[in-house]
C-alpha cells in the first residue's frame, strides 16, 4: 500500500470525523465560513423545552439570557427593541439571545411572544436553572450575558442589551482573546 495514499486517506477520516458541528458566515465576511464546536451553554439550551418555533444556536460563541414576562410593563417597553437587537446579534452569527420567560403560565407567555411577533428562542423560567452561568435573579427585565461556557461576561437590567457588542469586546480584551467585533 502507498504510504501516502494511506495517510491523505487517514487525514480525510479524520477531518469527516471532527467535532465541528455547524459552520456559519460571520456578517461583513460572506465568503468566510466560520466553524465553531458545540459548547456548554449549547449543549444545555438544545435540551430545553422551547415555547417557540425558533430554534436556539447550540455553537455561538456568547449567550444572551433576557428574562421577561408580559405582566411586566419595562418588559413590554424593552421588548421592540430586543425583538430588533436579536436580528443583530444572529446575523453576526457569534450570539444567541434566549428569552427567559416569567409568566404565570405557558399560555400567558405564548401570548407575550405572540404580541410582539418574537422570533428567537425563548423558555419558560423553571428550565433556566440548567442553563450554565444561569443565577436567580431579582426584578425584571434583565440579561445575563455569558460565554459558551456559562463565565458571566455581564449581568444586569435589560438595557445591556443594547451595548452587547461593547461589553463582548470589553470582556474579550479583559480576557486577552481575539476581538469577535474588530
Amino acid at each position: 500500500m502507498n504510504p501516502k495514499l494511506f495517510l491523505s486517506g487517514m487525514l480525510g477520516l479524520v477531518l469527516m470525523a471532527s467535532p465541528v458541528l455547524y459552520a456559519d458566515t460571520v456578517a461583513g465576511t460572506p465568503d468566510a465560513a466560520v466553524h465553531y464546536d458545540a459548547n456548554k451553554v449549547g449543549e444545555a439550551i438544545a435540551a430545553l423545552p422551547m415555547l417557540s418555533e425558533a430554534r436556539p444556536s447550540t455553537t455561538a460563541r456568547y449567550y444572551v439570557y433576557f428574562y421577561a414576562a408580559g405582566w411586566c410593563a419595562p418588559c413590554n417597553a424593552e421588548m421592540p427593541q430586543v425583538a430588533e437587537i436579536y436580528k443583530e446579534m444572529r446575523k453576526s452569527g457569534l450570539v444567541e439571545l434566549l428569552l427567559v420567560d416569567y409568566d404565570y403560565t405557558e399560555q400567558d407567555a405564548h401570548d407575550f411572544i405572540a404580541k410582539y411577533d418574537v422570533h428567537f428562542p425563548a423558555t419558560m423560567s423553571p428550565h433556566a436553572v440548567a442553563l450554565p452561568g444561569a443565577k436567580p435573579i431579582s426584578g425584571i427585565p434583565r440579561a445575563i450575558i455569558v460565554d459558551a461556557d456559562g463565565n458571566e461576561v455581564k449581568i444586569g437590567p435589560g438595557i445591556i442589551l443594547r451595548h452587547w457588542k461593547r461589553i463582548i469586546a470589553d470582556y474579550e480584551q479583559a480576557k486577552g482573546l481575539t476581538p469577535s467585533f474588530p
